[in-house]
């Protein structure tokens, strides 16, 4: 489920992914360079919030998302725990149930340095889980 790049962007290119995709803002080029519009206010020109660094920014979008875990873990090194490393934040988000795999749960996961850059792994990846589903 993990198989894209979404922990080696930026914090700013993470922000401007999670804008287009989970938060639903929109841009156009202008003369004047980019021009970010929320799709909810229609306003132009606003600043978009840095999704990626600022947990209150993100913290809308997470509450929204019934069945969400979040706690601190150390790094994982390898898939094994290693109490050396630093903690980092671990987001769990429920996406349902895997019918073909005896109603196997399914999540979307991330592990990142901060609390905001996990939270916004996790729903990019649980809006793209939700996209490909048919129907």
């Amino acid at each position: 489920m993990n198989a894209d790049n979404l922990d080696t962007l930026t914090d700013d290119q993470l922000s401007d992914v999670f804008a287009l995709e989970v938060a639903g803002w929109i841009f156009n080029s202008s003369q004047y360079g980019i021009i970010w519009t929320n799709r909810d206010s229609r306003s132009e020109g606003l600043d978009l919030p840095n999704f990626s660094t600022d947990s209150n920014a993100v913290l809308p979008w997470l509450e929204k998302h019934a069945g969400c875990e979040i706690q601190r873990v150390h790094q994982l090194n390898g898939g094994i725990v290693a109490p050396q490393l630093p903690l980092h934040w671990r987001a769990q988000l429920f996406l349902g149930l895997d019918h073909e795999k005896d109603d196997e749960p399914i999540y979307a996961i991330a592990v990142a340095p901060t609390f905001a850059r996990a939270a916004c792994i996790a729903l990019i990846r649980a809006k793209r889980y939700a996209i490909a589903q048919p129907g």
